[in-house]
């Protein structure tokens, strides 16, 4: 049997993250994926 990633742990997120990385349940690397993407659409990261 495969063992789920983070056992299994999903994050449902409030109305305001809900606002950057949606409103459905996700994983701890989606969730990261997710506000990455983010980051990087709206040009918050200065180097």
């Amino acid at each position: 049997m495969a063992r789920k990633p983070f056992g299994g742990m999903t994050i449902r997120p409030d109305a305001n993250l809900s606002k950057v990385i949606g409103g459905g349940s996700v994983t701890p690397s989606e969730m990261t994926k997710k506000l990455w993407g983010y980051v990087k659409r709206n040009k918050l990261l200065k180097k």
